[in-house]
């Protein structure tokens, strides 16, 4: 059995075929893995009485789509009476009338359902939430932990005057808001938690009201949907939020909670909710039963808290951990760990729910011993490094279903099956391992928090070919007849359009896409560095909304990347924003190799804005490359503090620095915090990397030669490797190494990378193979004194030099005689 089980129960849809559309409209939100109906359960030529008999068996729920036409048909009545018997005999568990014919009533249903739990529901969406939450009465699903956050909710929401209906829940991805959320609705409040809606940075109402028209009127056209948000952009801000709450007011008859979920459109720069969203909190609270919840990463200001309340969802604490781990290991292995075992691993993997999870399965398999001997997995995955679980577990065939859940975020089994048949093994035994999630409110797919960034390095994005599939599959569906797809594949196929590039396919949904479409594309092709791609989305944005300071932003940033002129993209930038001119300005700066002036703009930046902890570490890493190493040190220490030293790239810049100062002890502290964030090639780097500036090059030599196996080596392993074995005159490895290197990364420039090139001019001048040193020399820029130095002497004890060329070496050895005769330094 695998874990998804424990959830997956079935409810059988009873409906006649003047219902049909709505019905499955319903089926496709809930998915075939938890429903039964007859288009896609039955088979044709075999006996329907039978087949109903047997459906209904195999069902937990007999839900029936009650409307004149259902309540009069002879197979509706079948199954009726089967439903009762099964009902009598307790095979199945639960009835739940939907009423969909606004005319009939309860005392229209037969007298036996007129007991049952009856609603009334014209939206798919919200009959499909009232099934689920039947469906998961008997759910097992585990939730532990937050009984001081519980107690802290009540003693503040009760105590106060306001009584805010908006509930804010912020915290880290993948810690677990949405569940302490559903919990808190469903502990004080008596409701459940419903539909998610994204809240988008560029027109955040316009996205909102498109979703929330489609979801709400079944059979809409692409022609009306445009004409209703033509109309709703000529409205003023609290007209526009009146139709909003219009529609989420309806979750709320239903006693259900619509979630809002913020993708950078709720708070502006300065960490406030923005006017807009100001508005609809002011309007829900206003409407009578209407709750809404808000989930968010960043904490908002408190300026307008009589709007809002605010809950923080920390991590888990080590007791609330070890339940958890207790529970996972005894609910889906078997597995009843000791007292004294869960509290010692716990130790490792404390605060984050998804991690437990991966824990229990480690255990599963390699036993509870092994694990506390060697825990050195699980703190990397407390610390989201899990590339080498990936490697481990994910099978070759499984890589594509996973781009496209990583890529597209939570997605039904109805679209996945579309995207991909053939998958459920493939799926199941993914969940078992922890590394695909299923939500069991939404029944949707995602990618367990902590191994999105990992799986996206690993497997890299979705091609261009990829999405031009997906549009593909996806238009033999929704490319005909004006018909328009639910909101999730809408924004799949919206993001495919985009992403594929196809002019043709683009204008038949044109009228359909906005400006925070784009924008959400060219974020995520900016995050997965396709330059090209975000530079291309970030053009069609500016085009729509020229003023749009984040969209020029990264689309000067796109062009840097690409080493495009951006001159008068900088001067535009100048003219909107001083802030944002100075960053970007530095960012081009510092690419360019202009570190002077890089440094000078990002110091104004941290002296008069708010400076963002990237700008600590790229500030570093100008005084670094100037070789002002105090101003580094203090620099980075300033930005470590403001990222609770969990940030790898200043980290390891940090170990760097102090490795160069010869801060031994210093570096070793870095490095410490670094095994805690990253990857183990990485750590292993760096600590040889310490050891060779020590001296001890035996030692450096095996953690180095350790590192570049790694999944995740860089260039920099193999040069510092090369340098170890040129410093124990290991020259053969040191070549083979040389060769290595540059065919690894000669798609790179390799060959005119200063740090290979000094490697190169070492190696020659140890093999004293004078020509090849001297070409090598003199293509370094800037010149190393030490290389140059090593050089002069090897052409001194050379027989075959001139008296000019011994008389000029013996001149350049005495300038360059103070020089500090140690490893070489380069930028490793």
């Amino acid at each position: 059995m695998y874990r998804g089980d424990y959830i997956m129960k079935r409810a059988f849809l009873s409906h006649n075929s003047a219902d049909k559309e709505f019905v499955l409209s319903v089926y496709h939100e809930l998915g075939h893995t938890n429903a039964i109906v007859d288009k896609y359960d039955f088979n044709e030529g075999v006996d329907l009485r039978e087949q109903i008999k047997y459906y209904l068996n195999q069902s937990d729920l007999f839900v029936l789509f009650a409307s004149k036409e259902s309540l009069n048909a002879p197979w509706v009545s079948y199954e009726m009476n089967l439903a009762e018997i099964s009902i009598l005999n307790r095979d199945i568990s639960n009835i739940l009338v939907i009423l969909v014919d606004r005319e009939i009533t309860h005392s229209d249903l037969p007298k036996w359902l007129q007991n049952s739990l009856v609603k009334q529901a014209d939206n798919a969406k919200i009959a499909a939430k009232l099934i689920i939450d039947i469906l998961k009465r008997k759910d097992d699903t585990l939730y532990l932990g937050r009984g001081l956050e519980h107690e802290k909710f009540s003693k503040h929401y009760f105590s106060s005057d306001k009584e805010a209906k908006n509930l804010v829940f912020f915290g880290l991805d993948g810690i677990g808001r949405r569940s302490f959320a559903k919990n808190i609705l469903k502990q004080h409040f008596n409701k459940s938690i419903s539909s998610e809606y994204s809240i988008e940075d560029v027109s955040p109402l316009d996205s909102l009201y498109r979703d929330l028209l489609i979801d709400f009127n079944q059979n809409i056209s692409i022609e009306e949907i445009n004409k209703n948000i033509e109309v709703f952009q000529t409205l003023i801000i609290e007209q526009q939020v009146k139709e909003i709450v219009h529609y989420l007011s309806k979750f709320s008859l239903h006693n259900q909670v619509p979630v809002l979920v913020d993708k950078d459109g709720m708070l502006n720069d300065e960490g406030e909710f923005r006017q807009e969203i100001l508005e609809l909190m002011k309007q829900i609270n206003s409407t009578e039963n209407l709750f809404v919840a808000y989930i968010q990463n960043r904490n908002p200001s408190n300026k307008y808290n009589n709007q809002y309340f605010v809950s923080y969802v920390p991590e888990l604490n080590s007791d609330a951990t070890e339940q958890l781990l207790k529970q996972y290991c005894t609910l889906f292995y078997n597995i009843s760990l000791t007292k004294e075992d869960s509290i010692r691993i716990s130790e490792y993997i404390s605060g984050y729910p998804p991690t437990v999870k991966i824990a229990a399965n480690e255990i599963s398999i390699y036993g509870v011993d092994y694990i506390k001997e060697k825990p050195m997995s699980l703190i990397r995955y407390n610390s989201g490094v899990f590339d080498e679980y990936i490697l481990k577990n994910v099978h070759k065939n499984e890589e594509h279903l996973l781009k496209i859940i990583n890529n597209f975020g939570e997605l039904s089994l109805t679209i996945l099956m579309k995207l991909l048949p053939k998958l459920e093994n493939e799926l199941s035994r993914l969940i078992d391992l922890s590394i695909v999630t299923l939500n069991s409110d939404s029944k949707t797919y995602s990618i367990s928090s902590p191994l999105k960034s990992a799986l996206n390095s690993k497997f890299g994005v979705l091609s261009k070919k990829d999405y031009k599939n997906i549009v593909d599959i996806l238009k033999k569906d929704y490319g005909s007849d004006n018909n328009v797809p639910d909101v999730k594949t809408l924004d799949i196929l919206i993001s495919s359009l985009l992403r594929a590039d196809v002019n043709s396919d683009l204008e038949e949904f044109q009228k359909l896409i906005l400006p925070s479409d784009i924008s959400k594309n060219a974020h995520n092709a900016y995050k997965s560095k396709e330059w090209l791609v975000a530079k291309d989305l970030y053009e069609k944005l500016l085009k729509l909304d020229p003023d749009n300071l984040d969209a020029l932003e990264f689309y000067i940033r796109s062009k840097i990347r690409l080493k495009e002129k951006t001159d008068n993209d900088l001067k535009r930038l100048h003219s909107l924003s001083i802030e944002k001119y100075l960053n970007v300005s530095a960012f081009k700066y510092m690419k360019s190799g202009d570190f002077v002036r890089a440094a000078k703009n990002y110091e104004k930046v941290k002296d008069n804005y708010y400076a963002p902890h990237y700008v600590f570490r790229e500030l570093g890493e100008c005084y670094y490359q100037l070789g002002e190493l105090d101003k580094v040190r203090n620099i980075l220490n300033a930005g470590l503090i403001k990222t609770s030293f969990k940030n790898k790239f200043m980290l390891d810049l940090a170990a760097k620095n102090a490795i160069r100062q010869n801060k031994f002890e210093d570096a070793r502290g870095y490095i410490e915090y670094l095994e805690k964030v990253d990857n183990p090639g990485s750590v292993l780097h760096r600590k040889a990397s310490l050891l060779s500036r020590e001296g001890k090059f035996s030692e450096a030599k095996k953690l180095a030669e350790e590192a570049i196996s790694d999944p995740n080596s860089r260039r920099e392993f193999y040069l510092l490797l090369a340098n170890i074995y040129i410093n124990l005159n290991e020259l053969d490895n040191a070549q083979k190494i040389l060769n290595e290197t540059h065919e690894k990364y000669k798609h790179l420039n390799i060959s005119s990378d200063n740090g290979f090139l000094n490697l190169k001019c070492l190696y020659n001048i140890r093999k004293k193979n004078l020509k090849e040193a001297k070409e090598i020399l003199d293509r370094i820029n800037p010149t190393s004194e030490y290389l140059q130095l090593k050089y002069y002497h090897l052409v001194l004890e050379t027989m075959d030099s001139s008296l000019l060329e011994r008389i000029q070496a013996e001149q350049k050895v005495e300038e360059l005689n103070n020089h500090e005769d140690s490893l070489i330094f380069i930028d490793i």
